[in-house]
C-alpha cells in the first residue's frame, strides 16, 4: 500500500477467522514490574495463540502469511477487513502494531489486547479491557485460559463494524462521447468541443471488470457516459450516478454465509452463474456441479459464499454443505486427483514474469484439491501470457483452464482457455 493509495473498506470479513498483530521475531518488552526481557513473538504466536485459536473451531492468520498485496501494510489491511476477530498484543509498545491497533479500532472490529505491561496499553482508551500475561508457565496457562473464554463469547456477538466510505468531492458532467480508439485495457473517446477521456475496464459495469474492452466496444461507436474529475483526476466512466453494489452487499454478506439464489446463466465448462442479492452474479464452477442435478436458467439453488473478490468483483461459490477447496474433512481421504480434459475455474495465488526469455508460470488453486497447480507461459493463451508479463494478472483472478497432465507426485499441469460470459452475466 503505497502512500498514496487511501484506506476504504473494500472487503467483508471472513466467518470464524482471527487476525492477530504483533510484532515479529525477538524483540526487547518491559515486564510489569519495568524489568526488560527479551521475547520470541514468533514461538508466542505457533506454540500459544494458534493452539488456542484452533480449539475453539477458529483460524489464525497473519500478515505476514498473506501474499495478495503489494507491501506488508496492504496485507495487513486486507487481513484486518477479512478478520471477524482481531487478537492486538501490544507488549513493547510497537510503533507498527499500535498503527495496526488503530485501524482495527477504526473499524470497530472486536478486539481482544494481550500485554505485558499495561504501561504499553494506550493511555487515550481508558477501561479498555486487556489480557495481561508473563513468561512464567502458570502466566501462559491463564493468559490462554482467558483468551479462549473471550474468543468463545466474541465470536457469538453480532458484528457492528464500519465501512470506511470516501468523502463526496467529485464533480460529475455526463456527455455523449465517440470511441475514437480501442484497446483491450481502456477505450479513448472524444466528446463534443475535442475534449478526451479515458474509459477504463472497471468503468463499464458495477457486476464485472471488463476482461477485454475491444470485445465491447468499436470505434465510430456513441455512448451515454459523463467525466468525472476526483481529486484533479478526470476520467470518462458509464457508473456516474449509480450506486455501487458491492458496499452493500459486504455489509451484508460475509465469505462463509449461505444465500438462496437464482441461476441467471449457464456456461458449459465454465459453470452456473447465480444471482446473489444486490443485483450481483456468482458463479458456481462447472467442477462443482457435477453431483447436482443439471441447473437450468431460472432453477433456484442454495449456494454459500466461497470466495468474496470486491477489487475484481468476483463471487465464487460452491453448493451448500460443500467443503471448501483444499480442506478435506477430518478422518475422510483427500479427493481423488483431477485427470487429463477435466475443466477447472482456477483462482491465481502466484504469477512470475518471464525473465530474459526463461521461466514464466502461475500458480493456481483448483477447486477440492489442496495441492496448487501449474500454468506455464507456454500453455497460456497469448493474451493471458501477455498479461503475465505485464504484471496484470492478479491474485484471486480466476481462470478458466483444463488440465493436460498429472505427474506420478500428483502435480497437476494446465493449459488455459479463453472464455469470457456473455455481456451482463
Amino acid at each position: 500500500m503505497n502512500s498514496n493509495v487511501r484506506l476504504q473498506r473494500d472487503r467483508g470479513f471472513r466467518q470464524n477467522s482471527v487476525f492477530v498483530i504483533m510484532p515479529y521475531g525477538k524483540r526487547e518488552v518491559r515486564t510489569a514490574q519495568g524489568d526488560p526481557e527479551i521475547i520470541d513473538f514468533d514461538a508466542l504466536y505457533h506454540d500459544v495463540l494458534v493452539p488456542v485459536i484452533e480449539s475453539v473451531g477458529l483460524v489464525a492468520t497473519r500478515a505476514d502469511s498473506l501474499y495478495e498485496g503489494d507491501t506488508v501494510l496492504e496485507n495487513v489491511w486486507n487481513g484486518l477487513q477479512e478478520g471477524q476477530l482481531v487478537i492486538v498484543d501490544l507488549s513493547g509498545s510497537n510503533r507498527n502494531v499500535m498503527l495496526e491497533f488503530g485501524w482495527a479500532y477504526l473499524l470497530n472490529k472486536k478486539i481482544i489486547p494481550l500485554t505485558q505491561s499495561a504501561d504499553d496499553v494506550p493511555s487515550d482508551l481508558p477501561g479498555l479491557r486487556y489480557i495481561s500475561y508473563g513468561t512464567h508457565f502458570s502466566s501462559i496457562d491463564r493468559m490462554k485460559t482467558e483468551l479462549l473464554n473471550r474468543l468463545e463469547a466474541l465470536r457469538h456477538e453480532p458484528p457492528a463494524e464500519l465501512t470506511l466510505v470516501p468523502m463526496a468531492t467529485a464533480t460529475i458532467r455526463p456527455v455523449p462521447a465517440r470511441v475514437v480508439s480501442v484497446s483491450r485495457e481502456h477505450v479513448v473517446v472524444e466528446a463534443e468541443k475535442g475534449q478526451f477521456g479515458v474509459l477504463g475496464a472497471a468503468d463499464v459495469d458495477y457486476t464485472r471488470i471488463m476482461t477485454d474492452m475491444a470485445r465491447r466496444f468499436h470505434v465510430g461507436e456513441v455512448i451515454d457516459g459523463a467525466f468525472e474529475t476526483t481529486d484533479g483526476y478526470t476520467r470518462y466512466t458509464m457508473l456516474a450516478g449509480q450506486t455501487n453494489p458491492w458496499r452493500e452487499f459486504t455489509q451484508e454478506f460475509a465469505e462463509g454465509d449461505v444465500v438462496t439464489g437464482k441461476v441467471v446463466n449457464v456456461m458449459d465448462g465454465v459453470g452456473a452463474f447465480v444471482r446473489v442479492g444486490h443485483g450481483l452474479n456468482g458463479l458456481v464452477p462447472s467442477g462443482a456441479l457435477r453431483d447436482l442435478p443439471p441447473v437450468q436458467i431460472g432453477t433456484e439453488i442454495t449456494v454459500g459464499i466461497t470466495r468474496l473478490n470486491v477489487p475484481n468483483r468476483q463471487i465464487q461459490l460452491a453448493p451448500a454443505g460443500a467443503r471448501p477447496a483444499g480442506r478435506p474433512p477430518a478422518g475422510k481421504p483427500v479427493p481423488e486427483r483431477p485427470k487429463a480434459g477435466d475443466r477447472f475455474d482456477a483462482e491465481i495465488i502466484r504469477a512470475e514474469a518471464e525473465r530474459d526469455g526463461r521461466g514464466g508460470y502461475a500458480l493456481v488453486r483448483l477447486p477440492g484439491y489442496e495441492r496448487p497447480a501449474m500454468l506455464h507461459c507456454t500453455q497460456m493463451s497469448a493474451e493471458v501470457r501477455a498479461d503475465l508479463n505485464r504484471g496484470q494478472l492478479e491474485i484471486g483472478e480466476l481462470l478458466m483452464t483444463e488440465v493436460i497432465k498429472v505427474a506420478d507426485n500428483g502435480k497437476v499441469f494446465l493449459r488455459d482457455l479463453e472464455t469470457e460470459p456473455p455481456k451482463g452475466d
